[in-house]
C-alpha cells in the first residue's frame, strides 16, 4: 500500500513540476524576444536556467549563432525583460587574443549572488574552445529592478 502511495505522489508531483514549466514556456513564448525560439529550445533553456531566491526573476540561455541570455524579471502584473547577451562577448574579450575564432562558444547562468529592493546580481559563465584547449570565464552581472543592465 505504501509503495502505491508513494508511486502515486510521484506522479502527482512530476506532472505539477511539468506544468509549472508549461506555464513559464506559455508565458515566455509570448515575448517578443523568444518568439523566434522553438518551444523545444526555450524549454530546454528553462530547464537549464535559474530562479533567483525569491521566484521574482529568472535567467536563461540558449545558443543560437552566438548565446542569448535573458534575465526576466516578474513584478506586479507586469514584467521586464533584460537582453544580457553581450556579456558572451565581454567574456570572449577577458581571454585575451581578438580576432581569435573559438569554437563551441556557450554561455550559462552559474547562479545568483544577490537581490535586493534596488538590483539582482547574478553570474554568467562563457565556456570556449580554442586549439582544442577548453577556456573558461566568468563575469557577475547586476540588473537594476527596472531592468537596466549594469556592468560591474
Amino acid at each position: 500500500m505504501r509503495s502505491i502511495l508513494l508511486t502515486i505522489f510521484l506522479a502527482l508531483a512530476s506532472q505539477a513540476t511539468a506544468c509549472g514549466e508549461c506555464d513559464l514556456v506559455d508565458t515566455l513564448s509570448r515575448i517578443s524576444e523568444f518568439k523566434n525560439i522553438s518551444r523545444e529550445k526555450l524549454s530546454l533553456a528553462i530547464d537549464q536556467g535559474k530562479w533567483n531566491k525569491w521566484k521574482s526573476a529568472y535567467a536563461l540561455c540558449y545558443k543560437e549563432e552566438s548565446s542569448q541570455c535573458y534575465l526576466i524579471i516578474f513584478g506586479a502584473g507586469d514584467l521586464h525583460v533584460t537582453d544580457m547577451s553581450k556579456i558572451e562577448h565581454a567574456n570572449l574579450g577577458k581571454l585575451g587574443a581578438p580576432g581569435t575564432k573559438y569554437e563551441n562558444v556557450k554561455t550559462t547562468v552559474t547562479k545568483w549572488f544577490y537581490s535586493n529592493d534596488r538590483f539582482f546580481q547574478l553570474e554568467l559563465k562563457t565556456v570556449a574552445y580554442r586549439d582544442g584547449q577548453r577556456l573558461t570565464v566568468t563575469e557577475p552581472v547586476f540588473v537594476k529592478k527596472n531592468g537596466e543592465l549594469i556592468y560591474r
